[in-house]
């Protein structure tokens, strides 16, 4: 086991070779239906952060057939603001990146499989940090009374928990990078503002959609997993984008790996679903494949991800 004592209160995750691995984290007060996240309550004593906390309520099936999101909906509860963390070490001041899960605002986790933080954590210096939110009715009703946007509002309320109680788990909000899949292709430019002193944002494109990455004064990276024109063109105009909002250099990287496996009798190719397992170092499945020459693409893809998001100016 391993301790982490933030502001809040100390918690108790698990230590490996490598790594620390804090799960079910609260970063917000219970949620309460259809109301505004309220910010997280102190506690007494030792919190255990060992299981993920639950996911949210959502319909079931809607992704589960892609290895690495499989999600049981009956696990789903109102009170699932949590978040998960893997830090290589707590004592140092490290890039973080923060991941909220794709699910096209109405499905996922973060503490599936595909979004494990293990591998950039433990070998290439990052505290990675996935989240949950509300999705579908719960986050997106819009209605006599409710509070407009629930979701990103409580994408606001991770972000500020990492601005203010990252630096205990070895991170330094100073050096904060955000990223997300599907759901939130332009939520990042929509959560910026009420965040003060964290996280400016760019889009970037991956496969046909725009996910949400930023990093201040770095580089940029990203991998467009759909060769074709409209692709590359949707990629050129926000990597544009990019190079007009960072003072560091671009880079344009172009994923091309098909998978292996079809859905419905349709092969998947090229897309952003084969493309995560790569970044994140979790391949290996029938989604993306397995074998050296997999296993060398996912290795030079976390890299470059991880090189991006610690602000390097040049690659390993």
């Amino acid at each position: 086991m391993t301790l982490a004592r933030t502001a809040l209160g100390t918690l108790r995750g698990v230590r490996s070779p490598g790594l620390r691995t804090f799960k079910g984290v609260r970063y917000a007060a219970p949620a309460r239906r259809f109301a505004a996240p309220s910010p997280a309550v102190p506690w007494e004593g030792i919190a255990d952060a060992v299981t993920p906390g639950a996911p949210a309520p959502q319909r079931p099936g809607r992704m589960s057939w892609v290895p690495g999101l499989g999600l049981d909906p009956a696990a789903g509860r109102e009170d699932c603001l949590y978040l998960n963390i893997w830090t290589p070490s707590c004592e140092e001041r490290l890039p973080v990146l923060v991941f909220v899960h794709g699910g096209a605002f109405v499905s996922g986790s973060g503490a599936q499989r595909m979004y494990d933080g293990g591998a950039p954590a433990r070998d290439h210096g990052l505290v990675v940090v996935t989240a949950n939110y509300r999705p579908g009715l719960f986050g997106l009703w819009y209605g006599d009374g409710v509070p407009a946007n629930l979701a990103l509002r409580d994408h606001i309320a991770a972000l500020e928990w990492v601005r203010d109680h990252i630096s205990a788990l070895g991170a330094d909000p100073a050096e904060a990078t955000a990223a997300d899949l599907l759901s939130a292709e332009d939520t990042t430019g929509r959560t910026v503002p009420p965040v003060g002193g964290l996280l400016p944002f760019a889009p970037v494109a991956d496969g046909t959609s725009v996910v949400g990455v930023g990093r201040l004064g770095a580089g940029a990276t990203s991998a467009a997993g759909v060769d074709a024109p409209a692709a590359r063109g949707s990629f050129r105009r926000h990597a544009e984008e990019i190079v007009r909002a960072h003072r560091g250099p671009a880079r344009h990287l172009v994923c091309a790996h098909r998978s292996p496996m079809s859905h419905g009798g349709i092969a998947l190719g090229a897309c952003h679903l084969v493309d995560v397992p790569l970044y994140f170092g979790t391949h290996g499945s029938r989604l993306t494949g397995s074998g050296p020459e997999v296993t060398e693409l996912a290795h030079s893809m976390t890299k470059e991800f991880a090189r991006f998001c610690r602000g390097d100016r040049t690659p390993e």
